[in-house]
């Protein structure tokens, strides 16, 4: 898989595929363009969470080509993916651990830290990235919505 990249050669299979499970986000931070209109209603539409019939389908074809890397957000707040199809509920730590079962070498997926738990740990990622827009006070101005939300609670110490 090194040589790949280094030889640029692009190959029969993809070394990675980004399936974006949300394209939603909780904080209204200001450098983010994901809270503009244009975003919410041109990129975004009226869905925000890709269901999960067609999820799965995404991560069975990857699995089955044999691609190593699964990425599981792009824009949006992964740790929201909740799909609801009559009795079954689905979780982002069910579609980390879905991918795992299915032999994807890699699995990761970005977050603003907020809502990391045990299921998600438990499921068992290789990559979890936190965005950090600074630190402290810093940190705390700009994701001041979850400081709102969780009884004044430094979002940097939360995350930390």
């Amino acid at each position: 898989m090194v040589r790949r990249p280094r030889d640029f050669d692009a190959g029969e299979v993809p070394l990675a595929v980004n399936c974006e499970l949300v394209s939603t986000y909780d904080l209204a931070c200001p450098m983010c363009y994901t809270t503009t209109e244009e975003f919410k209603t041109a990129v975004a539409g009226s869905q925000r969470m890709i269901p999960w019939p067609i999820a799965r389908a995404i991560i069975d074809e990857a699995a089955e080509l044999g691609v190593p890397f699964l990425a599981l957000s792009w824009r949006g707040e992964s740790t929201f993916y909740r799909w609801r199809d009559g009795k079954e509920t689905i979780t982002f730590p069910d579609v980390l651990a879905y991918a795992r079962t299915r032999g994807i070498l890699e699995i990761m997926s970005l977050t603003h830290g907020q809502r990391i738990d045990e299921a998600i740990v438990d499921a068992a990622p290789n990559w979890i990235s936190v965005s950090m827009d600074g630190i402290h006070e810093n940190y705390d101005k700009i994701r001041s919505p979850v400081k709102k939300r969780d009884g004044n609670k430094s979002p940097f110490t939360m995350v930390v």
